[in-house]
């Protein structure tokens, strides 16, 4: 699963500011993945973090993508609140706040 732009992600191309390493064909949502497995790109990413997990900034070298641990998404562009995947991630978002 990729975030990405809108008419990227119309257009089904792989492709984006980041994405989860993680296979599933069931998920509708990003929250539904796991944590731990997503990598980012320099623009998505705060500038120390991404220096320090060895980001390059240059998209045909290896340190382009660098890994996000404990990645969280919580927000879902437009969903309205009926959709499964936007109640789930509602809720996901209640128990994180309520975690803190």
């Amino acid at each position: 699963m990729w975030v990405s732009s809108e008419a990227n992600s119309a257009e089904g191309k792989p492709t984006g500011w980041m994405y989860s390493t993680e296979q599933n064909l069931d998920v509708v949502a990003p929250t539904q993945l796991p944590s731990n497995k997503w990598k980012s790109g320099k623009r998505s990413t705060l500038g120390l973090q991404y220096t320090l997990a060895g980001g390059t900034g240059v998209m045909k070298e290896a340190g382009f993508w660098v890994d996000v641990p404990g990645m969280r998404v919580t927000g879902v562009h437009g969903l309205d609140d009926a959709e499964p995947a936007m109640a789930a991630e509602l809720r996901q978002l209640a128990a994180l706040t309520a975690a803190k």
